[in-house]
């Protein structure tokens, strides 16, 4: 119903507003937990505060779209990031990219072939992932060619 969409809509705006706020003390909870304890920062909370807020999310997801394609969100988009970019940054951009990117491309397939929207976009962002990771194998052999062949400014050549 549209009351539930809306309540979904404005606890995932308020979850991604706290984790806007808190993104730098996150990510350096999450990546270097030693450090954050060092400059102070109370890890354990974080971590806790952290999931607390993806426990939150999740059940208002499964509610509006259905378990596959809820965890097809949390999962996906996030390895897509992963696999095209080089730091971190560019990877929350191409993971929303990709998310979004995808879920347009299933909701259109979906009501243009009138089947259901959940497994089409489930399967759009899939196969989206699956070709990134080609892309990937196909770009980490061209790295290894160009520096087999002695084009990589590493290889001792001056």
């Amino acid at each position: 119903s549209w009351h539930q969409v809306r309540t979904a809509l404005i606890a995932f705006g308020a979850v991604g507003l706290v984790e806007l706020l808190l993104y730098k003390e996150f990510l350096l909870a999450s990546f270097d937990p030693e450090m954050a304890r060092t400059l102070g920062l109370p890890v354990s909370l974080l971590d806790l505060f952290f999931f607390l807020l993806l426990g939150i999310t999740i059940p208002f997801a499964i509610s509006i779209a259905g378990l596959l394609v809820a965890f097809a969100y949390l999962l996906l988009p996030g390895a897509t990031g992963l696999l095209l970019a080089r730091r971190l940054p560019g990877a929350f951009a191409t993971a929303i990219a990709a998310g979004t990117i995808g879920s347009l491309i299933g909701t259109y397939l979906s009501w243009l072939l009138d089947t259901p929207t959940g497994p089409l976009d489930r399967l759009t962002r899939q196969l989206l992932t699956y070709l990134d990771q080609r892309w990937e194998v196909v770009r980490c052999m061209a790295e290894l060619t160009f520096r087999v062949e002695g084009g990589s400014e590493t290889s001792g050549q001056v």
